[in-house]
Parts: C-alpha cells; sequence; structure tokens
C-alpha cells in the first residue's frame, strides 16, 4: 500500500494485530488506498483531504467508527454534500468493501489482481495464417 501515510499505516498494522486474520489478509488483498484516491479525485475531493477520507474509510474497515456513523464521518473528513456522500459510499462499497467481504466470505478463493485492475489475457493465443 503504497499510498498510506505512516500515521495511516500504522493505525493499520496496530489495529490487524487484534483482528482476525482473515481479515487482514481480506484487507490487503486489493490496493484500497490507492482505490480511495481515485474515488476521491472523482468527486473533486481536495488533496488536502484525503488523508482524512482514507482515515475515515480505514477506520470504518478495522471497526473503529460504528457503521451508522461511516456517512457522517465522510462528510467531516471531506466536506461534501450528503448527496455526494452517498455516492462515495456507493462507489467505496462497490470498489473496496465488497471485495474485502468476498475474501473473507471466500478466504480459499485465489485472487486475481490482473482482473481487479481490468486486465484480461486472451486465452487463445494469436493464430496467424501463411
Amino acid at each position: 500500500m503504497n499510498n498510506l501515510s505512516p500515521n495511516l499505516q500504522s493505525i493499520l498494522d496496530n489495529r490487524l494485530r487484534y483482528l482476525p486474520e482473515i481479515v487482514g489478509k481480506a484487507i490487503n488483498s486489493i490496493d484500497w488506498a490507492t482505490e480511495l484516491i481515485i474515488i476521491g479525485k472523482k468527486y473533486g475531493i481536495h488533496i488536502d483531504e484525503m488523508e482524512e477520507f482514507q482515515t475515515a474509510v480505514l477506520k470504518s474497515m478495522i471497526g473503529m467508527i460504528p457503521p451508522e456513523q461511516f456517512e457522517s464521518a465522510i462528510i467531516t473528513a471531506t466536506a461534501v454534500s450528503p448527496a455526494t456522500a452517498h455516492q462515495l459510499i456507493h462507489d467505496i462499497n462497490e470498489k473496496i468493501l465488497e471485495p474485502i467481504h468476498d475474501v473473507i466470505m471466500n478466504p480459499d478463493k485465489k485472487i486475481d489482481i490482473m482482473a481487479q485492475t481490468g486486465i484480461t489475457i486472451d486465452p487463445k493465443p494469436n493464430t496467424y495464417i501463411i
């Protein structure tokens, strides 16, 4: 996770000690910090607000913010409107939380990083007619 500040990495590392191993594996299975930057740019979140945005999402993922307070944490961190916060949360659910949930529910399933990033490989080799 190259896009985490040392402060956020410390919070994550400290909290993962107390969570089940599968939760750590699931959180580390995707580059959620980068996904948050992409989502943040989509909704015009200023670079100065990005760490607070990542902090709110991280704390929610590791249980430090109750689900019922997640929307208000997003609004506080980013100063977006409630309507924009709702759209942000939809994207966070789709791009980050659902894939993490899938890993927790299917721990033996192989994670296809290429598919997650939209890269596909054609299984048929190119054929040439001479």
